[in-house]
């Protein structure tokens, strides 16, 4: 992983929203980070 910035950000919105949004925003970070690759 390559993205420090995004799980940053993933972090920050750990604290304002519900886990079950940050998850899919994660899986969506790993799908695209795949793909680039």
């Amino acid at each position: 992983m390559e993205h420090p910035v995004s799980w940053r950000v993933v972090l920050t919105r750990m604290q304002k929203e519900s886990y079950s949004e940050i998850e899919s925003y994660i899986m969506d970070t790993l799908v695209q980070s795949f793909i680039r690759q």
